[in-house]
């Protein structure tokens, strides 16, 4: 019998990719956010949907919480997808001693998602990475910033998504300003050259410190710039090798993700995501299921070229705010590929995407005193994020 999973921050669209592909497998799935819209919370094949407290903002409860859920409902594996598994690993102690949580342990989530120590250690491992300077201040962002002639982006040491992106360069030039950036002893911000080239991604498992799957991939179409809403997998053997030097180098355990740029020079490793993304939403039901059963692999698979999904809803959003370019690129990506959230079996996740920006209303009644217009990738995100803070 298939283990039963609980997968949590169902509300992220790989969270329902993987929901959808372990039920598919035969798993028992349950599903756990911290508000009950969340899309993955309503796929078919969600046994139970499971309500938590904001990590964010209590760590102790919500891990209480799922230790209470995993014990009520006898859930062998904890799958977290996004960063509330920083607290899951920080306070391991707490859950039951035979529950499974695939993910690693605190301190090497907090060394990768760390942007300068992730950086460091790829220097120390012989990956290659931009150079960069260190700005505790916004005085000291400002004077890095002078220091890279031509063209530079910065970004905050915890953060994700592009949502905090200082640059002179490219669409995002102006998107952020000197005003808007806090750097701080606690969470610097990193500054470097604004390279050229395609961005490049990468979506692993890993077993034990071995790399057992792995996509690369590239997203033709964005939101806001940053992140994809359009996917598909290429091949590139110096993105899986970086990977395998990590996963063997950490000893790690779970899923990551990788951002590259790969320009006229060469690949440039950018950052890391010790979580799932949407990669995982090019891997078969059975190629997922596999590589979490934990088994001895000779060698990792690598998804073939070619495989795309999308987010369907968000490619419409783009294709209403820059309607010139339906003609052209926006229809023939509708077309194209699965969408990450709904399919004809399974469709009343794609529903409640669209009922799910309720949680950003939430977010910025609560928050009167943020910006009048959070991003909405921050908006979504606000009770999930762990950006460095000490957890006692």
């Amino acid at each position: 019998m298939r283990p039963s999973v609980l997968v949590s921050s169902s509300r992220m669209p790989f969270a329902v990719q993987e929901i959808r592909k372990l039920g598919e497998t035969g798993h028992r799935v349950y599903a756990a956010d911290t508000f009950a819209t969340a899309p993955g919370n309503h796929s078919r094949h969600v046994r139970k949907a499971l309500l938590t407290p904001a990590p964010v903002d209590d760590p102790i409860a919500y891990v209480d919480a799922v230790a209470d859920l995993i014990a009520e409902h006898q859930i062998d594996r904890l799958l977290p997808t996004f960063e509330e598994g920083f607290y899951l690993a920080r306070y391991r102690d707490r859950l039951p001693i035979d529950a499974d949580l695939f993910c690693a342990e605190f301190d090497t989530l907090a060394r990768l998602h760390d942007k300068l120590s992730f950086t460091r250690m790829c220097s120390e491992l012989g990956v290659r990475v931009a150079p960069w300077e260190l700005a505790t201040s916004r005085v000291e962002l400002d004077a890095a910033t002078r220091h890279f002639t031509d063209g530079f982006f910065a970004r905050p040491a915890f953060s994700r998504g592009g949502i905090d992106l200082f640059t002179d360069r490219g669409p995002l030039a102006g998107a952020v300003c000197l005003g808007d950036c806090s750097p701080t002893t606690a969470n610097p911000w990193l500054v470097q050259p604004f390279l050229q080239g395609e961005d490049r991604c990468s979506f692993a498992i890993a077993q034990h410190g071995r790399l057992v799957a792995h996509v690369a991939y590239v997203h033709p179409r964005t939101i806001d710039h940053a992140g994809g809403i359009v996917f598909e997998s290429i091949t590139d053997a110096e993105i899986v090798e970086v990977c395998r030097r990590v996963v063997e180098a950490t000893g790690y355990h779970g899923q990551l993700a990788f951002d590259f740029i790969r320009g006229a020079d060469g690949l440039i490793t950018i950052e890391c995501n010790p979580r799932a993304t949407a990669g995982v939403a090019m891997m078969s039901a059975v190629e997922l299921a596999a590589a979490l059963a934990d088994e001895l692999v000779e060698v990792p698979l690598v998804i073939p070229s070619g495989r795309r999904c999308k987010i369907s809803s968000a490619v419409v959003r783009e294709m209403v705010r820059d309607w010139r370019g339906i003609p052209a690129m926006s229809l023939a990506l509708l077309r194209g590929g699965e969408d990450l959230y709904g399919t004809l079996d399974d469709p009343m996740p794609a529903l409640f995407q669209l009922l799910s920006y309720v949680h950003v209303l939430r977010y910025r009644v609560m928050r009167p005193e943020g910006p009048k217009r959070s991003k909405l990738m921050a908006a979504y995100l606000y009770d999930l994020r762990w950006n460095g803070e000490p957890l006692a």
